[in-house]
């Protein structure tokens, strides 16, 4: 690989928006052209990449676990065009990347565990953004899905400061998937984030819920999910709706017994009060 190839990398991990943006777009042309030639050429066989993508390929996934300056916003703005500017590499390779270069083993401890959480949280995001997930056929994209949900949970769930952003990052991904694909294979990842009444769901498991619903209220299809929330009635709860929620109930909109037996006492003491006065 070229010297001023390499020298991009090192760009990107400026603190300058200006020179992050421009090593990007510079390495994007430069691994298209390589990649063009070596098409071209019989030397590739049957390798779909050749050397200088496979080596940014893996560099900059691996990157993106660098605490270095800017170097996860460069790198992951990088990757993102990178996936959205050449086919040939697959959101399946970077799932690859994913797991293979940014392992979590049980030696990695405090702020080594945390970049690769993050880096892996980043690439994730990468891959979401460049819309190559939803572009794929249905097999693929239903399998591809349900490898990158899975990661984004496993992210969230091994640090508490890394849930909001995961979720958010799986919400992305649900918004850009067909309802048939978050059904088969984004639920049941997201199903165990949700158990029992909504008052005791979490802030990162209401908002996997919301975008769940979100589906429903435009239309877009019927997921089990449609039901999570309590249905509204011109803009507000429906009468009972929130009671039902949360306790976990059937019957929105039949009050408790002991609930009416207050209701009634209370009633009794303000006549008596104005029996009174």
């Amino acid at each position: 690989m070229a010297a001023t190839v390499l020298s991009y990398f090192w760009e990107l991990a400026s603190l300058d928006v200006d020179r992050r943006v421009k090593a990007a777009s510079s390495l994007i042309a430069a691994l298209n052209t390589a990649q063009s030639e070596f098409a071209a050429t019989s030397a590739a066989g049957g390798q779909p990449l050749c050397p200088d993508l496979e080596y940014a390929v893996r560099r900059l996934v691996r990157g993106l676990a660098s605490p270095r300056d800017g170097a996860r916003q460069g790198f992951g703005a990088a990757l993102i065009e990178l996936c959205a500017a050449l086919e040939i590499v697959t959101p399946e390779l970077i799932l690859e990347q994913i797991e293979s270069t940014l392992q979590l083993t049980g030696a990695a401890k405090g702020s080594e565990e945390r970049d690769v959480l993050f880096g892996r949280l980043f690439a994730c995001s990468a891959l979401v953004r460049s819309h190559r997930v939803a572009a794929l056929p249905a097999e693929r994209q239903s399998a591809t899905a349900a490898r990158l949900s899975a990661l984004l949970i496993a992210v969230g769930g091994a640090k508490a400061f890394l849930q909001e952003p995961a979720a958010a990052v799986t919400c992305e991904l649900i918004r850009t998937l067909d309802p048939s694909v978050v059904e088969e294979s984004v639920w049941p990842t997201v199903a165990p984030l949700l158990p029992g009444p909504l008052a005791g769901w979490s802030p990162h498991g209401l908002m996997l819920a919301l975008a769940l619903a979100l589906l429903e209220l435009l239309g877009k299809g019927k997921l089990r999910a449609k039901h999570l929330l309590p249905p509204v009635e011109n803009g507000k709860p429906a009468r009972g709706a929130k009671r039902a929620a949360d306790s976990g109930g059937e019957g929105a909109g039949e009050a408790p017994a002991t609930e009416k037996k207050r209701a009634k006492l209370n009633g009794a003491k303000r006549k008596s009060k104005l029996a009174a006065a």
